[in-house]
């Protein structure tokens, strides 16, 4: 959260490109700061995995390209991905 705080705020054009909603209801959406995506941001700092491998291109295969391409080069995160601890941690309801 604190990375991305700080890309936002040190930018000068910040964009969104709405990308619907998921299972849960929420707004999805790509975000570019200075024209870059910041999950391609995120990615290359090691502080996102990406999802487009699982999602899909969600009909932006130009962004979901480079994400892809970012996630090859960059470094693994020092966290498990967000899927696997859900699915260690779900209780049974």
């Amino acid at each position: 959260a604190e990375s991305t705080q700080a890309l936002m705020s040190r930018a000068t054009l910040l964009e969104w490109v709405p990308d619907g909603e998921d299972y849960y209801g929420r707004r999805l959406a790509h975000v570019l700061v200075d024209g870059r995506l910041l999950g391609v941001e995120l990615i290359l700092m090691g502080l996102a995995y990406e999802n487009v491998s699982f999602f899909g291109d969600n009909g932006f295969p130009d962004l979901a390209q480079q994400i892809l391409e970012a996630s090859l080069e960059a470094p693994k995160p020092a966290f498990e991905q967000p899927y696997r601890w859900r699915k260690k941690h779900q209780t049974q309801r």
